[in-house]
C-alpha cells in the first residue's frame, strides 16, 4: 500500500511540475501579450482562444477521458486499436470544428460585437482540427504510466508556444501574423504526435472495427462531452455575456481579471490524471477504505498548496495586477479578487469519483446545476452590478455545484461527508495561512516588486514551519513530494 502511494504522488507531482512549467510560460506570455498589444488587439485574440475553449471542450474532455477509462483496460490487447480509433474521432470532430469556424466567421464576429475577428477567425480555422489531432497524446502517455514522457512533451509543447508567439511579435505588429503563427505551431505538434502515435499503432492485431468497441467509447465520451460543454459554456458564460456589451477593450479588462490563480488548476489537473485510473480500480475491487484514504490524503495534500497561495494573492491582489499587467490593468482588480473566491474551492476535482466509477451522468447533472444556477444568477446579477456581477454569479454557482458533487459522492460510496473531507486539517491550513500574513501586511502595506517577493519569501517560510509545528505535514512528506521517491 506504502509503495502503491508513493508512486501515485510521484506520478501526480511529476504532471503537476510540468504543468506548473507549462503555466508559467502561459503566464508569461499572457504578460507579454497584454503588455505588448492595444487593449482591442488583446480582446480579440482572447475572443478566439474563448471560442475555440467554448466548441472544443467537449471533444477533448469527453474523447481524451475516454483514454483514461478504457485504455488501462485494453492494455496489451486492443490498445493499439483503441488508439488509432480515437484518432479518427478526434479527425473527424476536428475537421468539422474548423469548417464551422471558417464558414460562421462573419455570424461570429457580429454575436462577439467585434468586427475585426472575421478576418483573424478565418485565419484561425485551422487550428482547431491540428490542436485536437495533438490533445490526446499526453493521456495516452499517462495510461501507459508514461508521466515522464507526458511531463517531458506538456513542457516542450508550451515552451514552443511561447517562442512561436515571440516570434511572431518579433517580425511584424501584425495580428493576422500572429495568428499565423499559432496556426503553425499548432501543425508542427501535431506532425510528431502523429509520427509517434503511427510507429506505435502500425502494428495493430485486429484491422476489423470493433463495433462494441466504438458503441461503448461514444457513449462514454458522448456523455463526458456533453457534460463538459455544459460546464464550458457555464463556466465562460461570464466571458460570452461581458463580450457582448462591451467592447474589445473593456473584454480585454475583464478578460485579465477574471480568471484564477496560475498552477492551481494545473495541480488539480495532475491529481486527477492519475487518481482516476487508481480510483476506478479501487472502486471495482470494494476497497472502499482505501480509495477514500487515497480521496482524503489528495484533498490534504493539495489545501497545503492552495489554501496559503489564496490568501496571499487575495491581501496583494491590487498590486499583482498593476506590477504584472501595467497600471492599465488596474480596472482588473476587482474582477480578479471576485474570481479569488473560487480559489479555496480547488482542493479537489469534485467530479473525478464519479468519472471514475463509470457513473458520468452524475457528471452531467453536476454541470447542468452548475450551468442553470449561472444563468439565473448573471441574469439576476448584472444589471444590478455591470460587469462584476457576472464574477460573482460564476463564484455563487460554483460553490454550489460543489455541494451537489459532495452530496452524490456520499450516495456512490455509502459514506459521510465527515469522512468524505478532512475538515480539522483544512480549517487549520486556513487558519495558519491567515495568522503567517499578518505580522506580513504590516510590514508590506504597499509593496513594490522586490519588497512583495520578500514578503512572500518571509510568509511561505512562517507558513511552512507553523505547518510542521501542528503537524498537518511532516519532512518525510514533503521531502518526498520534491524528491518524488518511491
Amino acid at each position: 500500500m506504502e509503495e502503491n502511494k508513493n508512486s501515485i504522488q510521484k506520478q501526480i507531482f511529476t504532471l503537476f511540475f510540468s504543468g506548473a512549467f507549462a503555466q508559467v510560460v502561459n503566464f508569461l506570455i499572457g504578460v507579454f501579450l497584454n503588455r505588448d498589444l492595444p487593449l482591442n488587439d488583446r480582446g480579440s485574440i482572447g475572443q478566439l482562444i474563448l471560442l475555440f475553449s467554448f466548441f472544443s471542450a467537449p471533444i477533448i474532455s469527453g474523447v481524451s477521458a475516454s483514454i483514461l477509462y478504457f485504455l488501462p483496460k485494453y492494455k496489451n490487447q486492443f490498445d493499439r486499436y483503441f488508439i488509432k480509433q480515437s484518432n479518427i474521432i478526434f479527425f473527424i470532430l476536428g475537421l468539422l470544428l474548423s469548417l464551422i469556424f471558417f464558414s460562421a466567421s462573419s455570424q461570429i464576429s457580429a454575436l462577439l460585437n467585434n468586427y475585426k475577428l472575421e478576418g483573424y477567425l478565418k485565419i484561425f480555422s485551422l487550428y482547431p482540427l491540428f490542436k485536437l489531432l495533438s490533445s490526446h497524446y499526453v493521456n495516452i502517455l499517462v495510461s501507459f504510466s508514461k508521466t515522464r514522457q507526458a511531463a517531458m512533451f506538456s513542457s516542450i509543447e508550451s515552451l514552443s508556444y511561447a517562442l512561436s508567439i515571440i516570434g511572431a511579435r518579433l517580425v511584424s505588429d501584425s495580428i493576422e501574423l500572429l495568428v499565423i503563427f499559432i496556426v503553425l505551431h499548432s501543425f508542427i505538434i501535431t506532425v510528431f504526435v502523429q509520427h509517434r502515435l503511427y510507429l506505435y499503432t502500425r502494428n495493430s492485431v485486429t484491422r476489423r472495427i470493433q463495433t462494441s468497441l466504438l458503441k461503448e467509447q461514444l457513449k462514454y465520451a458522448g456523455i463526458l462531452g456533453v457534460n463538459s460543454s455544459i460546464g464550458i459554456w457555464g463556466w465562460e458564460l461570464d466571458k460570452l455575456i461581458v463580450s457582448q456589451i462591451s467592447s474589445p477593450k473593456e473584454y480585454a479588462l475583464y478578460i485579465a481579471g477574471a480568471t484564477e490563480v496560475p498552477f492551481v488548476n494545473t495541480l488539480i489537473n495532475s491529481t486527477s490524471t492519475v487518481l482516476i485510473p487508481v480510483i476506478s480500480y479501487l472502486y471495482t475491487n470494494g476497497k472502499f477504505k482505501e480509495l477514500l484514504i487515497e480521496w482524503r490524503n489528495a484533498i490534504k495534500r493539495n489545501a497545503i498548496i492552495v489554501f496559503p497561495i489564496f490568501v496571499f494573492v487575495y491581501i496583494y491582489a491590487e498590486n499583482l495586477i498593476v506590477l504584472i499587467y501595467g497600471i492599465k490593468y488596474l480596472g482588473s482588480t476587482a474582477y480578479f479578487k471576485a474570481y479569488l473566491f473560487i480559489t479555496p474551492l480547488r482542493i479537489i476535482s469534485y467530479g473525478m469519483i464519479s468519472q471514475a466509477v463509470g457513473k458520468t451522468g452524475v457528471n452531467l447533472q453536476g454541470t447542468l446545476f452548475f450551468f442553470t444556477f449561472n444563468i439565473i444568477f448573471n441574469f439576476m446579477l448584472v444589471p444590478l452590478l455591470g460587469p462584476i456581477g457576472s464574477s460573482i454569479a460564476t463564484v455563487i454557482s460554483t460553490i454550489l455545484m460543489a455541494i451537489f458533487y459532495l452530496s452524490k459522492i456520499k450516495k456512490i460510496l455509502i459514506t459521510n461527508l465527515r469522512d468524505l473531507l478532512p475538515f480539522k486539517n483544512l480549517i487549520l491550513i486556513m487558519i495558519i495561512a491567515i495568522i503567517s500574513i499578518s505580522p506580513i501586511t504590516l510590514i508590506f502595506s504597499e509593496p513594490n516588486l522586490w519588497q512583495l517577493i520578500l514578503g512572500s519569501l518571509l510568509y511561505f517560510s512562517m507558513y511552512f514551519i507553523l505547518i510542521l509545528v501542528f503537524k498537518i505535514t511532516n519532512i518525510r512528506e514533503i521531502r518526498s513530494f520534491i524528491r518524488m521517491d518511491k
